[in-house]
This record gives C-alpha cells, structure tokens and sequence, in this order.
C-alpha cells in the first residue's frame, strides 16, 4: 500500500487488486484509493455511524469476503447494515459478457451443444467472480438487497475511485490520468496472490498514516 501526505493533511491509501483495506476518519484526512479498474469491480461502502469505510478491488476472488467480514464487525459491533455499499467497474466486463455470450448462441445455433454449454459457464464464471458475488454478498453479511453501482460513460481507459471516511458525499469514478503501466504498479496484483484466493487485507500502519 503507498501512502501519500497533501496540504490538507490527507492521507491516501492504494488498494490493490485482490485485496481490501479499512480505515476510519481520525485527526488527518483518510481516503482509500483503487484504479486500474478494467475486468474488475471496485467494491467500497462507508458506515454511517462509525465512520468506517472499506474499498476492495476484486478480480475472482471467489473463495471471497471472509476476512473482510470479520474486519468491519470488529470496527462496528458488528453493525454491518450501518453500511452505504458501492461498486464500480467500467463497460469492459460487459462486453466481455457479451460476447461470450453472442458466441454460445452462435454456437449452440450450428448444434455444437456441449462448446456452447461452456461458454455459458465461462460467461457465468465471470459475472460470478465480479458483481453476482457481490450482491449475493451485501444480501447475506450486510442485509441490503442492492448497492449503488457508480459507473463512467467512458469507452476506453481505466478507472480511479476513492472513498474518504470523513465525508458524507458519494464517491465519485474518475478516469485514471496515469498510464496503464504506472496504474498496474500502483493497483495491479500483487505476485503469488491468486485469483482463486480469497482477498487479502492490506492494513495501514500507524507509523505511515496517523492512525491509532
């Protein structure tokens, strides 16, 4: 996780893909920041009442939220409907979709039925890895039937999103301004950590940001 310190004493934490981070709003100003969002969803919330938010950036992750979970009880009494849920991803993944599905119509039209049946999977796979995931999610842990899924009308490039523990408005994506090379060091995968695994928590010290 990098850490930087602006003028209005702000503190930002990168979150990586495959994992998660939590922080809460203390005498500095705390954001937790994810970008090079293509495939993959950033998943964020911010509890009304204990100013605590979380970002995490998933990408499969589908043995998923287990650790995630157990943090946020620990920070709210485990008041985990005090959460605003949010999710971001860009128009990649439902293309990808979408073209895997076109291609398993096309497929099972010209009688090829068992190909077919796997592209379907492939296609579930991934909505299952991504947004499925999530909201069956926020159904069981944080008893919402839905999330506010932040999204950009953009047709090409990444995403940046943040969340600051301190306010109250809803975050808002932006276009990453960096090139993909420099994003996928700041937000891309860490090695040896894979996708089947469930997502890693990276925790900020107290040295680096302030926080006690």
């Amino acid at each position: 996780m990098n850490t930087s310190n602006s003028s209005q004493e702000e503190n930002i934490f990168d979150v990586r893909q495959r994992t998660f981070s939590v922080t809460t709003a203390g005498d500095k100003k705390n954001v937790l920041r994810t970008g090079y969002i293509g495939p993959c969803v950033a998943f964020y919330g911010r509890h009304k009442d204990n100013k605590v938010v979380f970002m995490s950036h998933v990408d499969g992750n589908i043995f998923g939220y287990k650790n995630l979970e157990a943090k946020l009880k620990s920070l709210t009494n485990e008041n985990l409907e005090g959460f605003s849920l949010y999710a971001t991803t860009n128009y990649t993944i439902s293309l990808r979709i979408f073209v895997i599905l076109v291609s398993a119509l096309i497929v099972f039209s010209s009688a090829e039925k068992l190909f077919s049946s796997l592209l379907f999977l492939v296609a579930l796979g991934f909505m299952f890895g991504s947004l499925i995931q999530i909201y069956l999610f926020s159904i069981l842990r944080f008893k919402k039937s839905q999330f506010r899924l932040q999204r950009r009308c953009q047709l090409h490039g990444r995403i940046t999103v943040s969340i600051d523990a301190a306010s109250e408005d809803n975050p808002s994506p932006n276009k990453e301004p960096i090139e993909p090379e420099e994003s996928k060091k700041l937000y891309g995968p860490e090695s040896g950590h894979c996708w089947l695994s469930g997502q890693k928590e990276i925790t900020p010290k107290a040295p680096e940001c302030g926080l006690v």
